[in-house]
C-alpha cells in the first residue's frame, strides 16, 4: 500500500506524486489468503493526511508470484530497507518483473477534513 500524494497532490490529474511520494504505508510477502497470513516486510503506518492538503490516493497493488520463479530476496531486502519517502515504486516493478506480475490494484480517498459532505455540511 502506497499513496502518491504527501506531503499534498503535485498537480490535479495525478500525474506526478507529490514531493515525499509515493510514501510506502505497508509491505506484505508471502500471503496465502488474507493479510494475517502475510509476512510483514514494512509495518502498516496509517496514512496522515494534513490539515487544507486536499485529497490523498492511497492506493493497494497485489502481486502474484509466477510460477516457478522465486523472486531474488536480495533484490526484495532492498525495497523492504528503503525509506518510506519517496519509495521506489517503478524501480521495484521493473525489477521484478521477471517474477511478480501486478495483479490487481485499487484505491481510496482520504483527507484530514473527512468525507466531502461532511466539509460541505451534507449528508
Amino acid at each position: 500500500m502506497f499513496g502518491p500524494d504527501e506531503p499534498v497532490r503535485a498537480s490535479a490529474d495525478g500525474a506526478s506524486a507529490g514531493e515525499h511520494g509515493p510514501v510506502l504505508y505497508w509491505f506484505l510477502l508471502n500471503c496465502e489468503d488474507s493479510a494475517t497470513s502475510c509476512y510483514e516486510g514494512m509495518p502498516y503506518q496509517a496514512p496522515n493526511p494534513q490539515k487544507a492538503t486536499g485529497d490523498h490516493r492511497s492506493i493497494f497493488l497485489l502481486f502474484r508470484q509466477q510460477a516457478n520463479k522465486v523472486p531474488p530476496m536480495d533484490k526484495i531486502s532492498e525495497y523492504m530497507n528503503a525509506p518510506r519517502d519517496h519509495w521506489p515504486l517503478k524501480s521495484f516493478v521493473s525489477s521484478l518483473e521477471a517474477s511478480l506480475e501486478p495483479v490487481a490494484v485499487t484505491w481510496f480517498y482520504g483527507s484530514y477534513e473527512g468525507p466531502q459532505d461532511a466539509i460541505e455540511g451534507g449528508g
